[in-house]
């Protein structure tokens, strides 16, 4: 048989569709947690315990959904 029939065309499309959601939520994620921001904040809090560190952490893990 040529094609998908409708049943594997609507599976493969619902699949699609949570793998672009994946997507955008660790495109979202990432900054806030990962090397750019997040690991750099952590690390300065660690080490100097300055509050401005804290509060950078706190507000990127805000905007986190």
């Amino acid at each position: 048989m040529l094609g998908k029939s409708f049943p594997d065309a609507h599976k493969t499309k619902i699949y699609r569709e949570h793998v672009a959601k994946r997507h955008k939520l660790l495109l979202e994620i990432c900054p806030a947690l990962g090397y750019e921001v997040g690991i750099h904040n952590f690390k300065n809090y660690v080490l100097r315990g300055s509050d401005k560190y804290f509060e950078r952490i706190r507000k990127g893990l805000q905007r986190i959904p």
